[in-house]
């Protein structure tokens, strides 16, 4: 089954220890949720803390398909995680979603391991599941304040950006036009009308970008045009571009390269990734940040798309890599940075069944890599149960 000697002895001394007076006891009154599910997938014990959390009385659990319990989003993943459960023995740690008796969602990190009999045959499943809605709710607020604080510092850079545009409508529209209306000049009305029109369009789609970077909501995955998508995201880093002397090229130039792809989370991680690379070419004598993508096939259903921003700083040293999407770590000077933008980029990617890495083959400056699934409907992935 997949089980080697020295794990079945381990797990066949929990299954002994479970018949115990004293472990039954403990598993009665953990703080946590505790069950066991049989071969066909229905629950067989389970403790006070499921009653607590799921609304459900014990009689009504026992017997119950362990698929009944949970959100229809991650059905798909269970069924296919409960089978490899069976073959490998026990699971990492992963994130779920229960379902209460009233239907309330619950957010939950599941631990699970399986039983086997003498003959080493699927016994039964034995699983710790925690609630983690507290946690989810800080992790948001955490998120939240460092979109928060990007806003804050892309601030001075945005009203840049506007101030320009605004120049030119006023320009035109108090002088020009006018000049031109009195000479008959009406081609020159209608150029400067349509320069108007550009420079306004300009404003809306800062405004409009602004308004969905501050998006808290989860959002399911669009056909989206890449080069657009890349273009937008520049739009907001022209100004940290301008500011270090960075010439930012967008290498994704063909316009029916699309992918469907949570476009606005895609956009939040590259907007970070591409800001941070232009403070680090600052001061460097090439100034350089090239962003670009492409399609790889994940497995044989699945395809994903791989983005690489790729600057010409100086580089990551190795013992900064390992440590640079924890929490709170941050190379900036104090008072220059929260430590939170990597750490919740790759949250974000990762929520989307993503990957965010550094590329640690490069040397010529740093590259990230961040790569997205593109099903068209995105699943939380659970492979316990």
């Amino acid at each position: 089954m997949g089980v080697d000697n020295k794990k079945l002895h381990i797990l066949q001394q929990l299954q002994t220890t479970f018949s115990s007076g004293l472990f039954e006891d403990l598993v009665e009154n953990f703080p946590d949720i505790i069950h066991s599910v049989n071969k066909d997938g229905r629950i067989v014990s389970t403790n006070r803390k499921a009653e607590e959390l799921l609304s459900y009385t014990k009689s009504e659990l026992i017997g119950m398909p362990i698929f009944d319990l949970y959100a229809e989003e991650v059905q798909n993943q269970l069924r296919s995680g409960f089978e490899k459960l069976k073959k490998s023995g026990y699971s990492q740690s992963v994130e779920s979603k229960l379902k209460a008796k009233d239907g309330e969602i619950i957010d939950v990190e599941i631990r699970s391991i399986s039983l086997y009999d003498s003959e080493n045959n699927f016994d039964r499943t034995f699983s710790i599941i925690r609630d983690i809605r507290e946690k989810k709710s800080i992790q948001a607020q955490l998120y939240q304040q460092s979109k928060l604080a990007g806003i804050g510092e892309l601030a001075a850079g945005i009203i840049h950006d506007i101030r320009n545009p605004l120049a030119v409508i006023k320009g035109f529209a108090s002088k020009g036009i006018s000049r031109a209306v009195e000479k008959k000049d009406f081609e020159s009305v209608l150029k400067l009308q349509s320069k108007i029109l550009k420079a306004s369009d300009r404003i809306d789609r800062l405004c409009s970008h602004l308004r969905d970077y501050m998006r808290q909501e989860h959002e399911l995955p669009e056909p989206t045009i890449l080069k657009t998508l890349v273009e937008d995201c520049l739009l907001i880093c022209e100004n940290r571009a301008s500011t270090a002397g960075a010439k930012i090229v967008n290498e994704v130039t063909d316009p029916d390269f699309v992918a469907t792809l949570p476009s606005n989370s895609v956009e939040q991680v590259l907007i970070n990734i591409v800001s941070n690379a232009c403070d680090a070419v600052s001061g460097c004598e090439l100034r350089e940040v090239r962003v670009r993508a492409r399609k790889e096939v994940a497995d044989a259903s699945t395809n994903k798309v791989v983005f690489e921003v790729e600057d010409t700083g100086p580089g990551v040293p190795a013992k900064v890599a390992e440590k640079i999407f924890e929490s709170f770590f941050t190379t900036k000077p104090k008072g220059k940075g929260t430590g939170l933008g990597l750490s919740i980029c790759a949250g974000l990617v990762e929520e989307h069944g993503g990957k965010l890495s550094i590329d640690s083959s490069y040397t010529d400056g740093a590259r990230f890599v961040i790569e997205f699934p593109t099903e068209t409907s995105f699943q939380p992935k659970s492979d316990s149960i």
